[in-house]
């Protein structure tokens, strides 16, 4: 049997191994002492944890039980490269600071950290061209996972799917856009760049409170809203706001998302939109809307949904369960890694099966929808602003009974139906690829939706309904 050969450490590295394994403890009090500062009270648990921490510290005073842990982590260098350390120390270390985990975690990546430095001493001095060999070929390795982050960046994620690459789960609406670098996006009939900001929808960044003297209107919808086949400043929102803004102060704030219905449509004004003090709110309405309305699920997604009783809604599934991500990956490291991002796409569709779309009738989703119009209008009114419905497939004639019902229902609570069918001057198709607007699409849409919309920005009369 071979002979196990065990490492002898100088006293520096005997101190070194000494602190590393005090690091953890120290990180820990250090934690409390911060908490008591601040808060000016510690908790059972923080308390019961300080203590541990203490009585470690005690253990490792004693020479004995130092000398036992020296003993334990010259077996372990013995038999451990270093490079193991120096990766788990740095990996550790990027997981605490993306996920901001505690002082003991910060601690454990502290101890690896000098235990990393007593494994590199001991390997310059057994042999420091091998040694030197390992860190170029550590930097090499390091240098190809850059480049196939950034090759999968460019090549691999723009032709994946919209819905399963740059979302992220939301509590509230399911899901909403995942911030992050600009998107680049490519498909066989057009080509973009998304941005998306940091509260997860594509529009610019604004504060809360309105300028004195600034109208807004805000936007919500799906796919169409978003415009994620067209660059930012060519959407229909980017678009209004620039036309609006030669007659009038106005900001155009959208909160469209790929596949959202109308009740996501609702919650994100009630969560996300009605804070920024909307004069208008436009709502993109889609035929597909309308089953969307009473179904559980997008895909593998789970979503919120209204339930009729009577003529009263109850909102349901919320808050929403997170079936999008695995929780290996931080936000903060998914929105600065390609490669992680394809990962994580690949562990989930192992993880979970696409399931089936719900099989539901229009007669029940017209119900929901009608119901839905009207609370939205009601909850827009009372926060002062006024909704407005426009149809994304106002012009098509195979959904001509679809828009007659849109234009009925809103007509019964008197929400302002806009009329989209005129800016389609040309072959119909021209305005749009991929299902969506092209750049003549958007542009068409947002030229007649202009002189409306200054129309009632600039009307003096109240809200309809109060």
């Amino acid at each position: 049997m071979e002979q196990l050969t065990v490492i002898s450490l100088n006293g520096r590295q005997r101190l070194a191994v000494a602190l590393g394994w005090a690091m953890p403890a120290l990180g820990v009090m250090t934690g409390t002492v911060h908490s008591l500062a601040a808060d000016g009270e510690v908790n059972a648990h923080e308390g019961f944890v300080f203590a541990a921490a203490l009585l470690w510290s005690v253990f490792l005073v004693r020479r004995g039980w130092r000398d036992f842990l020296a003993d334990v982590a010259r077996v372990a260098l013995s038999h451990v490269g270093w490079l193991v350390f120096a990766l788990a120390a740095f990996l550790v270390t990027a997981v605490a600071i993306f996920n901001s985990l505690g002082a003991f975690w910060f601690g454990i990546a502290g101890s690896l950290w000098m235990v990393a430095t007593v494994a590199v001493s001991l390997a310059l001095a057994a042999g420091r061209r091998r040694f030197f060999m390992q860190v170029a070929l550590l930097g090499l390795n390091i240098l190809l996972l850059i480049a196939a982050d950034a090759l999968i960046g460019v090549y691999v994620l723009p032709r994946q799917s919209h819905h399963k690459l740059f979302i992220q789960h939301d509590p509230f609406l399911g899901w909403r856009l995942r911030p992050g670098p600009p998107v680049k996006r490519k498909d066989v009939d057009y080509a973009s760049v998304e941005t998306v900001n940091s509260w997860g929808f594509r529009t610019p960044e604004v504060a809360d409170a309105k300028p004195a003297g600034t109208k807004r209107i805000l936007v919500v919808g799906d796919s169409h809203a978003e415009g994620y086949t067209v660059n930012d400043d060519e959407t229909c929102s980017r678009l209004l706001e620039k036309n609006l803004a030669r007659s009038l102060p106005v900001q155009v704030i959208s909160l469209g998302v790929g596949a959202f219905a109308t009740d996501q449509e609702f919650l994100s004004y009630l969560y996300y939109g009605r804070r920024f003090h909307p004069d208008l709110v436009l709502l993109m309405f889609c035929e597909n809307d309308i089953k969307a309305n009473v179904a559980t699920r997008y895909g593998r997604t789970r979503k919120p949904i209204f339930e009729k009783h009577g003529e009263t809604l109850t909102l349901t599934g919320m808050p929403v369960p997170d079936n999008r991500t695995t929780g290996l990956f931080s936000p903060n490291l998914l929105r600065k890694s390609s490669l992680l991002v394809l990962l994580e796409n690949v562990l989930m569709n192992l993880a979970l099966k696409t399931r089936e779309g719900e099989t539901v009738g229009l007669d029940q989703g017209w119900e929901v929808t009608r119901l839905i119009l009207r609370d939205f209008a009601q909850a827009a009114n009372r926060d002062g602003a006024r909704l407005v419905v426009m149809n994304v497939n106002a012009a098509d004639p195979s959904l001509d009974v679809i828009d007659n019902r849109l234009r009925a229902v809103l007509a019964e609570f008197s929400i302002p139906y806009l009329e989209t069918a005129t800016a389609y001057q040309d072959d119909f198709r021209s305005y749009w690829v991929a299902g969506h607007w092209n750049q003549k699409g958007h542009r068409a849409v947002a030229d007649v939706l202009t002189p409306t919309l200054r129309s009632l920005l600039g009307s003096e009369s109240p809200p309809a309904g109060k």
